[in-house]
């Protein structure tokens, strides 16, 4: 996706667990204005509410645990070189938001895939959505409903 599409700064997919449920993945914005993830406790072939939640779209930004960043968009945004080697869910929004502020897309794709460590296997782990984002769907989370998505 890097190589194809010229403006896309960071790539993410879906995190699984060793029973295929995905326990991280992409979010995007829903109508009521909070971060949704329509994977996050599905099966990591299953499509969700809509036929395009498997293909290639843009979102708002990847999930915590497995994301691919352009290095020369981290450049242009100013965001390069990374102030600290720990990654948080605020560290992943807050480059994804100086990417976009910048004219940067953020991908998905059901391609770029990772089997979660030990840290996801709990149920405790799998039932609360990450820090600032919504753990009830409050609207159909629709193909390109990302901040910074373009057409």
């Amino acid at each position: 996706l890097l190589e194809l599409h010229p403006h896309v700064g960071v790539v993410g997919g879906l995190v699984e667990d060793k029973d295929g449920v995905v326990v991280d993945g992409c979010y995007m914005v829903n109508d009521a204005g909070m971060l949704e993830s329509p994977w996050l406790g599905q099966l990591a072939s299953h499509g969700g509410p809509y036929t395009l939640a498997l293909k290639t779209q843009s979102v708002a930004t990847p999930g915590n645990s497995l994301a691919f960043f352009r290095i020369s968009a981290l450049k242009r945004a100013g965001a390069w070189p990374l102030e600290t080697y720990e990654t948080s869910s605020d560290m992943i929004m807050q480059l994804c938001g100086r990417l976009a502020a910048n004219g940067w897309i953020a991908a998905f794709s059901p391609l770029v895939r990772a089997r979660a460590g030990s840290a996801f296997r709990s149920e405790k782990s799998r039932r609360r959505p990450p820090v600032g984002v919504s753990g009830v769907s409050h609207a159909l989370v629709r193909y390109g409903m990302g901040r910074n998505f373009r057409i």
